[in-house]
């Protein structure tokens, strides 16, 4: 199985491809992206570094789809939300999001209606579907799941300890648009600062490793399982 790990942040990248992969090497320039190549628990790994710019990361994703053969891509970044009426920017606590493109997915979602939130019944089955996958794909690797909140739908605040509403944020959107597009799958793994999950306060203690780190880890883990 062809899997890429797209990256975001510069500052995970050594991370990434220096402790995390073994027999990592530099591969190509594509497209103006930084791309690797290494082993992850017997898995072939590839890690693309772009932009943290909305449109340069929807871009640049794109342009993987239509010339790398890849069977899934994995999108590692932020998604922030609002917390008391402020913006939380530094925190120790993670929300592990995912959600597959697959067909049951493509045949709820209907773009316009969903970018316009028109359909309240879409909305509810929409939320269902996000919150199964999300449980299903993030099973056994952290103890809290459910879909990022932004404010691109005038969303609430994510309130303490309890899943809401899911909603896109824009760079999320973007890509499962492209994902639609091109018929391929996309998995979307943000960290969410908010500080009323107690039990991922304890995870990352535990593995005493910031937000992001984490979450890469458990993207690879989520690769290392789709190949096996």
């Amino acid at each position: 199985m062809n899997i890429a790990l797209v990256i975001d942040d510069p500052a995970r990248l050594d991370f990434v491809i220096y402790e995390l992969l073994k027999d990592t090497r530099e591969l190509d320039n594509l497209f103006g992206m930084h791309a690797y190549q290494g082993d992850y628990k017997g898995s072939l790994v590839k890690v693309f570094f772009i932009g943290s710019n909305k449109d340069s990361v929807a871009l640049r994703t794109e342009d993987l789809f239509l010339f790398e053969d890849l069977d899934l891509i994995v999108n590692v970044g932020y998604c922030y939300c609002w917390h008391d009426s402020k913006r939380v920017h530094d925190g120790d606590h993670v929300l592990v999001t995912a959600v597959k493109c697959d067909n049951d997915y493509r045949s709820l979602l209907n773009l316009n209606d969903f970018q316009n939130k028109k359909s309240l019944e879409l909305d509810k089955r929409l939320e269902k579907r996000i919150l199964d996958l999300s449980k299903k794909y993030v099973e056994n690797l952290m103890p809290v799941s459910c879909y990022s909140v932004s404010n691109v739908f005038g969303a609430p605040p994510l309130p303490s300890g309890k899943i809401t509403s899911p909603c896109f944020d824009k760079k999320a959107f973007a890509l499962y648009e492209i994902a639609l597009r091109h018929n391929r799958d996309m998995i979307c793994l943000y960290a969410v600062r908010d500080p009323g999950f107690l039990d991922v306060q304890h995870y990352l203690l535990e593995k005493r490793q910031s937000d992001l780190d984490c979450l890469i880890r458990l993207a690879l883990e989520f690769i290392f399982r789709c190949s096996c």
